[in-house]
């Protein structure tokens, strides 16, 4: 099995695509490296793609960002009204793209 390439794709609006597969539209997938950012991210919903349910984060500038139910349950003490500030990168769970919290030594976001 091929080893993943530590890039994530997004759309060109910004939003982390769960799957890098665009329906329809002129939609471009723009890969880029994996980083860390700084953000407060809002829950906003749960969903359910082909392979996978996630939850559905919302940062400041309205970029979206899926992330696995594990990572959730992980987020789901810290968040306060819905939202959590922290640093945030990108994890892949089988063809599946996802936002995560950056923990510390302590496994604290």
């Amino acid at each position: 099995m091929p080893q993943w390439n530590r890039k994530v794709p997004f759309d060109s609006k910004g939003n982390l695509l769960h799957y890098p597969e665009v329906w329809g539209g002129d939609q471009a997938i723009v890969w880029k490296e994996v980083f860390e950012f700084e953000d407060t991210l809002q829950f906003m919903e749960f969903r359910r793609g082909r392979s996978a349910a996630y939850a559905l984060l919302r940062g400041t500038d309205d970029v979206e960002y899926p992330m696995a139910l594990a990572d959730f349950e992980t987020v789901i003490p810290h968040l306060q009204m819905g939202m959590l500030t922290c640093k945030w990168t990108f994890r892949k769970f089988g063809g599946n793209f996802f936002v995560r919290p950056v923990l510390d030594k302590d496994g604290q976001p």
